[in-house]
């Protein structure tokens, strides 16, 4: 089940690999011939505008989110808008992610 779905992975990258990770590099052609994964960028402003835009709204995604981090993180120390930040990002990425069909995220650290 683990190398089925291994085979017909697709990434969505957000934002390049910093240039102090040379560690990290990956080659995409590679990924592609050999496992069949795929890898869909994005850069940071296509997930910056996309959070933004939600946590304009009061979907019923964003609520979910908030919820789910209320309930289980500690957020004494941080303000409602930095939450709805938090939960706005959640959400723009899972977006992209079923919009690109992709099943797993990595994002710049």
């Amino acid at each position: 089940n683990v190398v089925r779905h291994f085979r017909s992975l697709r990434i969505l990258q957000i934002a390049p690999r910093p240039a102090s990770f040379w560690t990290m590099m990956v080659n995409e052609g590679e990924l592609l011939e050999r496992f069949g994964i795929e890898i869909h960028p994005i850069t940071l402003v296509d997930i910056t505008r996309a959070a933004q835009r939600q946590e304009k709204k009061n979907s019923s995604e964003m609520l979910e989110a908030v919820d789910f981090i209320r309930s289980r993180i500690d957020i004494t120390e941080v303000t409602d808008d930095d939450v709805r930040r938090v939960a706005a990002l959640k959400v723009a990425m899972k977006q992209f992610a079923v919009e690109t069909g992709s099943s797993a995220i990595a994002i710049q650290c």
